[in-house]
């Protein structure tokens, strides 16, 4: 939105933004008084002023400055503390002048209003409902007199697809809305921006609680001053916390004990970002004094998983992250060798390294397993869901695009989570239990990764 507000904030400047009703194009304008610095009109047809405030409270609430002209009946102005404004009876001979004398009454008190008004932005929701009570065009008007007296304009349409605005404006922006599974979808696209750089012509955004919130294209970066992670509790003796608050709560209070988690990853995931995801596990894991069993999905640097993760535990915690060594991608084992060896893994982790709790993490990437049993693989992963059982330990395991078994994976797995790539942002969501879409954020603000899950709604 750096761009969009960099646009807005030049005067005479001009925006659209279009996309079919219930893609929050309103929301969205109301959004840019937060970073615009001056006045703030928004003109509509649709709602009167006190509807306005009743659907969106927080601008009641935080906002002192915004202004709603009422389009379709006689002038109605007030401002964010329900103040109304009388009409002006006397209006300047400039605005009688044979220039303005065909102008509606509504856009003359707009003029004399932005005449006064210190660096004024005037919303239009939406000009073809406004053009409808008039009975005229009037954005040719609006876009003279933007240029004129140097207000910025954002012009709001009911439609997605291109029309004629689009060539007399400065800027172009289109908010879509799409269902995919019953689950929502919105995305926003940028067409143009004069004069301004467009970082990615793509952006995942959402309306939860009546905001409209813009998701950043996903980074992470080792916070500078970093601080040991803060672990959660287990919700109760029979569920783990996966370290986050919100994926917790997602998936119905925490991850039972005994259990197994699918993470399909799709096309356009990286690396970089599903580790951000089973890392929140491994650390709350280690911290809490547990052991975590890792068979790294195929390509994966040792190295770098323990570098990562070494800033945020102890060094006696750390130790308790254990590869388990074979020559995963490299040697390929068939029948019953396959499973014979899966049985002395687990055995070597029964008898030989584990003392007392066995309430454990492993986690598997399933090439690596594919790789190494072929065919066997199920099998072997069948082996691995009764001795998480047994144990009361929990496993994820990891399936990259292409993984031919993914139905049967599925099927071996308590809870199925799907990650996507939906304009750089990770994305995941629920396919057993189904949830909807929830956008991946890393909060680094505490000097640790903290994992949070906004809902795309």
């Amino acid at each position: 939105m750096r761009s969009v507000g960099y646009l807005i904030s030049r005067k005479g400047s001009s925006l659209l933004i279009r996309g079919y009703p219930g893609t929050g194009k309103t929301l969205m304008a109301l959004s840019l008084i937060y970073s615009h610095r001056g006045d703030f009109f928004y003109i509509s047809t649709r709602v009167s002023p006190e509807e306005i405030l009743e659907i969106y409270p927080h601008l009641k609430e935080e906002i002192q400055r915004i202004k709603i002209l009422d389009a379709s009946k006689e002038i109605s102005l007030v401002d964010a503390t329900m103040r109304r404004f009388s009409k002006s009876d006397e209006i300047s001979d400039f605005l009688l002048s044979v220039r303005y004398e065909d102008k509606p009454a509504f856009i003359r008190a707009l003029v004399s209003l932005l005449r006064d008004s210190e660096n004024p932005l005037v919303i239009i929701d939406s000009v073809e409902a406004i053009q409808e009570s008039l009975g005229r065009e009037i954005l040719s008007d609006l876009l003279e007199l933007s240029d004129e007296i140097g207000f910025s304009l954002v012009i709001i349409v009911e439609r997605g697809e291109m029309g004629r605005e689009d060539y007399l404006v400065d800027g172009v922006i289109e908010l879509e809305r799409r269902i995919d599974d019953e689950r929502v979808l919105r995305k926003m696209r940028i067409h143009k921006l004069r004069g301004c750089s467009i970082p990615q012509p793509e952006y995942l955004f959402t309306l939860k609680d009546g905001k409209f919130r813009l998701f950043e294209p996903f980074s992470y970066e080792i916070p500078k001053e970093s601080k040991l992670f803060e672990p959660l509790e287990d919700p109760d003796e029979n569920r783990f916390s996966s370290g986050s608050e919100d994926l917790d709560e997602i998936f119905g209070g925490g991850f039972r004990k005994g259990s197994s988690i699918l993470l399909e990853i799709s096309e356009g995931v990286t690396r970089r970002m599903y580790h951000r995801f089973v890392q929140s596990f491994y650390l709350n894991f280690l911290r809490r004094g547990r052991r975590v069993y890792l068979i790294p999905t195929l390509g994966t640097d040792k190295g770098e998983v323990i570098n990562e993760m070494r800033p945020f535990l102890r060094e006696e915690e750390l130790k308790n992250l254990i590869f388990i060594e074979r020559e995963w991608g490299k040697e390929r084992l068939r029948g019953e060798e396959a499973v014979k060896e899966a049985d002395r893994i687990y055995e070597r982790l029964v008898y030989e390294e584990r003392k007392g709790s066995y309430e454990d993490l492993h986690v598997t990437g399933v090439d690596a397993s594919y790789s190494r049993y072929g065919e066997e693989c199920i099998r072997v992963l069948e082996e691995g869901n009764a001795f998480v059982q047994e144990t009361r330990g929990l496993r994820i395991r990891i399936a990259k695009p292409g993984f031919p078994f993914m139905k049967e994976l599925s099927n071996l797995s308590d809870i199925h989570i799907k990650m996507e790539n939906f304009c750089n942002v990770p994305v995941i969501k629920g396919e057993k239990p189904k949830t909807q879409y929830y956008a991946m954020l890393v909060d680094l603000s505490e000097g640790f990764p903290k994992l949070r899950f906004e809902k795309v709604e």
